[in-house]
């Protein structure tokens, strides 16, 4: 069973301190999955991310798997095609980092090793599957690049500044955001050093006007809107847990609990799903989830969806009737969660 984030990636070390709200009761309610594809029909490995097209047509971005996109119509259960390999040619990727769809269905991808945005076309079970480059970054080291209002927001291995502001040439409006800190000594320690910290996922609404980042290394949901002049502000950020980290020898011990996987919006409310299991007791199972938060933008918990089976990524059906995820039965499937 291979997991979206892997032991490889957490070199930082996280001796967490959480704050558990005990003011009010929050409603939890309990959903089931119907699977939609299973493995006779999907053959994932390690998904990344999965990102809608249009209301029917799902792309499970899958990075360990000789094909690395699978295009699935979600409708009739069928899978359209499977695009897409590892290497420096044509159609070729050499570590997509990113994948998200913008406001007209393109797909939106980014390349963090070779520093290149490329654009989807053609994912409609016609001709097949090809990649368009947008933009390269040669000064800029861009993990995830979110389609919004206006351009994209990148966030990255930065010093100075949480995330970029780009055109849609990937030029760079400006910079804004800062990194969480616990106190003033965390926020003298080197942007580079927080920033691998506090990465974590996006996802906006669909207008594009406001976005979420959901850590992974710790229990924090930071939510941003554009304002009437047109700058990124934060509106809240929810700091539950705080990593207490060694600034001089960043290494994550194994019993430190993992935070959000993965998040997705639309223009009401944010669901977030949250792990908070460790590699030392759970192993892989900490890279899964069966809790998913849901959040009003101004960044208020509203309810908990329990789920009955783990899942990995996580992407809002297009009605905003249900949750569809990568779940491990226990081999990866596509599965729905109606609400």
């Amino acid at each position: 069973m291979k997991y979206k984030y892997h032991i490889g990636l957490l070199f930082t070390v996280l001796l967490t301190s959480c704050y558990p709200d005990i003011s009010r009761k929050t409603e939890e309610i309990s959903l089931h999955h119907q699977v939609i594809l299973g493995e006779n029909e999907l053959l994932l490995n390690k998904v990344k991310d999965i990102s809608w097209v249009n209301d029917s047509v799902l792309v499970i971005l899958d990075t360990n798997n000789e094909r690395l996109f699978h295009v699935v119509d979600v409708r009739h259960r069928t899978v359209w095609g499977e695009y897409g390999k590892s290497g420096q040619g044509p159609d070729e990727f050499l570590f997509l980092s990113s994948l998200h769809s913008d406001k007209d269905g393109n797909l939106v991808l980014y390349d963090a090793n070779r520093r290149e945005s490329f654009i989807g076309e053609g994912y409609d079970g016609g001709e097949g599957m090809s990649f368009l480059s947008l933009f390269k970054s040669d000064s800029l080291f861009h993990i995830e690049l979110l389609p919004v209002n206006g351009g994209f927001v990148a966030s990255g291995r930065y010093d100075a500044h949480r995330f970029y502001f780009l055109d849609k040439y990937g030029r760079v409006f400006y910079p804004f955001g800062e990194y969480p800190y616990r106190d003033e000594e965390e926020r003298k320690v080197s942007g580079f050093v927080r920033s691998e910290i506090y990465q974590g996922r996006l996802a906006s609404d669909k207008r594009g006007n406001r976005f979420v980042q959901a850590t992974l290394r710790a229990k924090i949901l930071s939510f941003y809107k554009l304002n009437k002049n047109g700058n990124w502000e934060c509106v809240t950020e929810n700091k539950d847990c705080f990593p207490d980290y060694k600034y001089d020898l960043p290494a994550l011990p194994l019993s430190s609990p993992v935070g959000y996987l993965d998040v997705c919006a639309d223009d009401r409310q944010v669901y977030a799903l949250y792990s908070g299991r460790n590699y030392e007791e759970a192993f892989d199972r900490a890279f899964c989830g069966s809790v998913v938060e849901v959040y009003d933008w101004k960044g208020v918990l509203l309810k908990k969806y329990l789920l009955d089976i783990d899942v990995q990524a996580i992407d809002l059906s297009r009605d905003g009737n249900g949750l569809y995820a990568i779940a491990y039965t226990p081999d990866p499937a596509l599965v729905m969660f109606c609400f």
